[in-house]
């Protein structure tokens, strides 16, 4: 067997770059060729991907959510339905962590070694009804809160170097800290099957195909992988203390739909979403410009090497 390897090496802190180095070794031992294909910035999975579609070596793909995000596009917009291989090794990995993807290079390659057959899972196509562009998720679309977090984590040119040095999560403590004094309430349209549920106020709204969000928070435990739905979850009128008290509910557990009748769950095979001011965007932890949202959510397939 010969692989195609694309690798986010900076993926996780640098994580991604001990994950190639273990898994290239054990393809040494296991007699197993491969080709390395380093994505070095933004954007670069996608041409990376798009070069390798057509070849028939199985493609593996090592970094987090992002990185299997920007494959996904890059494959969909080509109209390919070349299976990806994925090797977990972001700082999230909320994909692996909701289908129990394996991060141990080696049980990953004697697993892939053993599959027939590529699983068909359902992501997220999202359509712009303003511009009709198309995009795809594999986890969830956000607005509010957690895209303006996203966003000014992504625009610190020192976030890699904190990782480095251990100090991650205070980086991250101080752009939840930015985000709430910068972030400003919004109301939502929510439709569905011609049906309208308003929403005032809000402080996040989030569209997912699973659980998890934020690197291991189950935000959505009614959401699991091809259950034919999509989740809206939507939180508004929250004070500081519904906040601490939610989250709490949230991490602890899980029943914070049941407890507080400020953050909600709709679930629907198809939706759209709308707010009257621009609000940030993010697809997978993956930040998108500000903009006026009018977009449309549907349940799509597409085919992945599931290695446990």
């Amino acid at each position: 067997m010969k692989i195609n390897i694309v690798s986010h090496i900076g993926a996780g802190g640098n994580t991604g770059k001990k994950t190639l180095k273990s898994l290239l070794e054990y393809c040494d031992k296991k007699s197993i060729s491969y080709s390395v294909n380093i994505s070095e910035y933004k954007g670069h999975t996608i041409e990376l991907v798009k070069k390798l579609s057509t070849e028939d070596e199985k493609l593996v793909l090592i970094g987090g959510d992002g990185t299997l995000h920007e494959a996904v596009n890059a494959l969909k917009i080509i109209g390919s339905k070349k299976p990806i291989a994925y090797l977990p090794s972001g700082t999230g990995n909320d994909f692996a962590r909701e289908l129990k993807i394996t991060s141990n290079p080696e049980r990953f390659i004697d697993s892939l070694l053993e599959l027939e057959s590529p699983e068909e899972l359902e992501i997220i196509k999202f359509t712009n009804l303003n511009s009709g562009n198309v995009g795809y998720s594999i986890n969830s679309i956000g607005f509010g809160i957690d895209a303006m977090i996203i966003y000014l984590s992504s625009i610190n040119t020192g976030k890699s170097i904190l990782k480095k040095i251990g100090l991650g999560k205070l980086s991250y403590l101080h752009y939840i800290v930015s985000a709430v004094k910068k972030h400003k309430n919004f109301d939502v349209v929510l439709e569905i099957n011609n049906e309208e549920y308003r929403f005032d106020n809000c402080l996040l709204a989030l569209v997912t195909n699973h659980p998890y969000f934020g690197g291991g928070v189950k935000i959505d435990p009614y959401s699991t992988s091809n259950n034919n739905e999509l989740g809206f979850v939507v939180a508004n009128e929250i004070k500081f203390i519904d906040l601490v008290m939610i989250l709490y509910r949230i991490l602890k557990f899980g029943d914070h739909f049941e407890k507080y009748e400020k953050i909600k769950r709709i679930g629907s095979t198809s939706m759209i979403v709308r707010t009257r001011v621009p609000q940030y965007i993010q697809a997978d932890g993956e930040s998108q410009s500000p903009e006026v949202i009018s977009m449309k959510f549907e349940l799509e397939k597409y085919p992945f090497w599931i290695c446990r």
